[in-house]
């Protein structure tokens, strides 16, 4: 019972305090009805708009969501329901790490083809399509190097020094800046700094996900992706994809059967396959998490690699509602060795992850934050984004181009705007295995498509190609050797004989 009192503390907020002191203690937990504005206006003999102020903060702050024809229900579990992940008190009970793993089906899924695929050879005639990786050229080490010394001699030794869980001020602030170009207009109190996205992953599936809960997500997948969901016990239904990004008409279908615990997308440049989601299915996507009341990672598989030049715009962007949790990272459009990933998410979601970080992390990598932010304060960043698009634009007109001269045989491919790689078919005269032995005979590495596939065959005739680590060259003469790879197993007519 909401007990008002004299204290100088605004009434809303007197409000605020006491409903989220019962949903952080437990007593009201996710699902419960308040009570209408004009309900517990009347209780507390107060105005309705101050109750609706108050509301509303809980609302923004990812404790409540208004929902029509209900009112405003609790749309978080407790924190500490919310972060108890621990195995045993679920019945599962594993006596190592291995057991663990081999308890949850999927993890050890064609781990083996996994390693061969992503074998570097340090030599100079290798065909590398796998990695998507920011080769050493395009690294941009002067920027580094006179980056760090003006930080040292404007930060001395606080350069080094600890910064907050949530990660540092002056770089929330920058990406904030930095994401107006996205149309996503978030605070800093809504940014969180990670190390690398998938760790990002990884928190919320602890603070969302515990063993048996379902996930969504879209079919092929990033297998390590998969892996992870699989690690935390989740079910995971796998929704399939054309050329315009996940089938919300099939997604639409699997909600009327079952509400996911968390849904998993990446909208944009998709992984493995580059497609682009349209725009009608995002928002057909966004309605749907609003009426089935479930939240959504939106990951960006290759960050600002996306193309600029879209009417296509992020979940996020749209979502008016705070379900959709946005995930970028920095990594494959600067440098390697700075890696800086950030979740965006209402402030419920945000000091959850920054609960996780201090349990896990403790110590978050402030000097590679205090670069960042000085190279997007300066406008460093974005000139140098300019020189990797122009890179990798050339790159992928120089793949495009190559596997072309393979349609003839019956190999199909679309062209996407930005992201990293291209996603084939193979002719269905194609052996796909003999093709893949044959290619690491002639030195040429790409990912086979089935480890896309956890569940299923599908991906056995397809195969994807990063274009972003090798040369122009190498590009052009790797895809012409894979081209005369193909030719070797297409069907000879009595013409060619001849």
């Amino acid at each position: 019972m909401i007990k008002l009192q004299n204290s100088g503390i605004p009434v809303y907020l007197q409000i605020y305090n006491f409903i989220r002191d019962d949903i952080e203690a437990g007593r009201l937990v996710e699902g419960n009805r308040l009570d209408s504005e004009r309900t517990l206006a009347k209780k507390l003999n107060i105005n309705r708009a101050t109750v609706g102020h108050a509301y509303k903060k809980l609302e923004d702050d990812g404790f409540l969501l208004a929902r029509r024809g209900s009112g405003y229900v609790v749309t978080h579990q407790h924190l500490q329901t919310a972060l108890n992940v621990d195995i045993g008190s679920h019945g599962v009970r594993f006596s190592s790490p291995l057991a663990y793993i081999k308890h949850n089906n999927g993890l050890e899924f064609d781990d083996g083809l996994w390693r061969r695929s992503v074998i570097k050879r340090e030599v100079s005639s290798s065909y590398y399509f796998v990695g998507t990786m920011t080769p050493a050229e395009l690294c941009p080490v002067e920027l580094l190097n006179r980056t760090i010394r003006a930080l040292i001699d404007e930060k001395g030794a606080a350069l080094y020094d600890y910064c907050s869980s949530q990660g540092l001020q002056s770089l929330r602030e920058e990406i904030c800046k930095h994401l107006q170009k996205k149309r996503i207009n978030v605070t800093p109190s809504q940014i969180i700094i990670g190390n690398e996205v998938m760790q990002l992953v990884d928190f919320l599936l602890n603070i969302y996900v515990n063993p048996g809960d379902l996930i969504i997500t879209e079919e092929p997948i990033f297998i390590h992706v998969y892996q992870l969901f699989k690690l935390h016990g989740a079910e995971v239904k796998l929704i399939p994809m054309d050329d315009k990004g996940m089938r919300t008409d099939l997604l639409e279908r699997e909600l009327e059967k079952a509400r996911p615990k968390l849904l998993c997308v990446t909208p944009t440049c998709h992984n493995p396959t580059n497609a682009t989601m349209s725009m009608d299915r995002r928002l057909h996507l966004a309605t749907l998490a609003h009426r089935y009341g479930f939240p959504v990672i939106e990951w960006s598989h290759c960050g600002d690699l996306e193309p600029e030049d879209t009417d296509v715009i992020p979940l996020k962007a749209i979502d008016t509602n705070g379900f959709v949790i946005y995930i970028n990272s920095f990594t494959m459009s600067f440098a390697q060795s700075i890696p800086i990933s950030y979740a965006v998410a209402n402030a419920r979601v945000i000091s959850a992850v920054a609960k996780m970080i201090q349990m896990t992390v403790f110590q978050m990598n402030t000097l590679s934050q205090h670069i960042m932010a000085a190279c997007l304060s300066d406008g460093s960043y974005k000139r140098h984004l300019n020189t990797v698009r122009a890179a990798y634009e050339e790159k992928a007109k120089a793949m495009y181009r190559a596997l072309s001269r393979c349609e003839h045989l019956g190999l199909t491919f679309r062209e996407h705007p930005g992201g990293a790689v291209v996603w084939c078919r193979l002719p269905d005269y194609v052996n796909p295995a003999k093709l893949y032995v044959r290619a690491r005979e002639e030195n040429i590495y790409y990912h086979p498509g089935e480890l896309f596939y956890p569940n299923s065959r599908h991906g056995k005739r397809y195969l994807r190609l990063s274009y972003l680590y090798p040369t122009v060259p190498e590009i052009e003469e790797g895809i012409a050797r894979l081209v005369e790879l193909i030719e070797e197993q297409c069907p000879r007519t009595d013409s060619d004989l001849s």
